[in-house]
């Protein structure tokens, strides 16, 4: 088994450098064709694609000449997202049986299946080696032949010599497609097995669900050149019909035509035909969605530099980054600063070795102006008599996280709302100053605070009056001398201009 197993492996490789339809390659598609961009119309009732991509080719075409892509398909119904599964390939699922060696295989027979009955001949045949497999499906059939002809080129003759068979693998009912599996079976009178050929990888489930692009964005890929096969195209294509499907992602190593192990990604397959060869087409455009980013952090005040993490997977190799201000960065992980406020749409596109996704957030970014401080304050009271206890309210707005108080006396306060008490006659200019992350800003309130004497004491005049009450009431007038008061210890001197006072003691009997 081992030996067959290198031998098919030869086989292949020399099978596949002879391939000139379509190439599979591994590096980066981007472009494969030059595309002139034109609006995707869709009919109104979303189930129908009508559009012509004009096409630029510079492989097989002359400079500056055209051919189209026209599409007219219907827009199947497919999941938003899918299963991946790995495929793995052993010697127990790989099989290359050649029943009958040459001459007899390639020699012309009496007759062989017709293309009706070609699959029940080869679903019988298969029998002996375990039967189809469930998830296989019927591709084509055709028989292969010799003939006779005319000089002119008149077939006078035609001799069968053998009907060929071909099936090929559906996962829950996606098309599996690349160097996908497959089963070929070459059929020879009574439907008799010349040749088998069967790759049948075991599948394993990952557990993980991808989303998948819609047909439209397919459709934008196809325009923008994006295809994961390279088409060689002389002629217009028709598109007719679109699934989606699985792409078998692997063996990077093109001498290694069946990897042991692959990944299943989605990928919308367009199948169609060029109208003049009647060649059949299938272009394949990578469907999975793998692009996604993280940014610490998404808010703050300007200026304000964000760290951005490439969160992708599928292994993305190039990076292009929208930054939503007008600049951009190839890193896979850029750190880029924001100097001006307001709300940014950030994007990212990303590319793996089958194509390219983008990510973009809106307004993912909220970069706030600078708010510094403005300083106010009020007292109470601004006025009175020595000594004068005023308490101070700090009125300040947006937040300030520190103060210094300068109450124009000499001393100072380092809190909010202070309680401050003057003990010396005088107008007092106050200052306040406040900080906070964004600056800074003062207020001064000149001759803000009054601080005076007291009013003065003064010596009152009694006057007694007596009333004595009888039968009749007899009112006493006033006595011509005051009742004598002790003298006051206190006098108050009031008045401006007084240089100095002399007091003169006299004793009044």
């Amino acid at each position: 088994m081992r030996k067959e197993f290198k031998i098919l492996l030869s086989i292949g490789v020399v099978v596949l450098l002879c391939c000139a339809v379509l190439i599979i390659s591994t590096e980066e598609h981007v472009n494969p064709f030059k595309l002139n961009k034109k609006p995707i119309s869709v009919s109104n009732d979303q189930t129908t694609i009508r559009t012509m991509i004009p096409v630029k080719n510079d492989i097989n075409r002359k400079e500056g000449s055209m051919f189209n892509i026209i599409i007219n398909i219907s827009v199947p119904a497919v999941p938003q997202s899918v299963v991946l599964y790995k495929g793995i390939l052993s010697e127990e699922n790989i099989s290359h049986q050649i029943i009958y060696e040459s001459p007899y295989r390639h020699s012309t027979k009496n007759s062989t299946p017709s293309i009706t009955e070609a699959p029940i001949f080869a679903e019988a045949a298969m029998v002996q080696y375990g039967g189809l497999p469930p998830d296989a499906v019927f591709t084509s059939a055709f028989i292969h032949e010799a003939y006779s002809q005319k000089s002119n080129g008149e077939i006078t003759a035609r001799y069968p010599k053998s009907t060929q068979v071909a099936y090929s693998r559906e996962i829950n009912g996606m098309p599996l497609v690349g160097r996908s599996d497959g089963i070929s079976l070459d059929l020879g009178e009574n439907g008799e097995l010349l040749y088998m050929e069967k790759i049948w990888r075991t599948l394993e489930d990952t557990g993980t669900n991808v989303s998948v692009i819609s047909i439209q964005q397919a459709i934008e890929k196809l325009q923008n050149g994006e295809t994961i096969n390279q088409y060689q195209a002389a002629n217009d294509v028709e598109i007719n019909s679109v699934r989606l499907g699985y792409f078998e992602r692997g063996g990077t190593n093109l001498e290694e035509l069946y990897p042991r192990e692959i990944l299943l990604e989605p990928c919308w397959i367009f199948y169609g035909v060029q109208p003049q060869s009647q060649s059949k087409v299938k272009l394949y455009v990578y469907a999975r969605r793998f692009v996604n980013f993280t940014a610490t952090p998404t808010t703050g005040k300007v200026p304000l530099t964000i760290t951005f993490t490439d969160a992708s997977d599928a292994s993305p190799v190039k990076w292009n980054w929208d930054f939503g201000d007008g600049t951009n960065s190839t890193e896979r992980n850029p750190v880029h600063a924001y100097t001006n406020a307001g709300n940014y749409t950030v994007s990212l596109r990303g590319w793996n070795d089958l194509g390219s996704d983008t990510m973009e957030k809106t307004n993912f970014i909220t970069i706030s102006p600078k708010t510094p401080p403005i300083a106010n304050f009020t007292a109470d009271p601004a006025s009175g008599t020595v000594p004068l206890n005023v308490t101070f309210t700090d009125m300040s707005t947006n937040a300030p996280v520190n103060w210094t108080w300068d109450f124009g006396d000499g001393t100072n306060a380092m809190i909010q709302n202070p309680v401050h008490l003057y003990t010396s006659l005088g107008n007092y200019t106050v200052s306040l100053n406040v900080t906070n992350e964004d600056g800074a800003d003062s207020m001064i309130k000149t001759d803000y605070i009054t601080v005076s004497n007291p009013p003065p004491t003064t010596i009152p005049t009694t006057t007694a009056t007596t009333t004595v009450t009888t039968a009749t009431t007899v009112t006493t007038k006033p006595t011509t001398k005051p009742t004598r008061q002790p003298l006051s210890p206190l006098v108050a001197i009031c008045g401006f201009g007084i240089a100095s006072l002399v007091f003169v003691l006299i004793k009044k009997r």
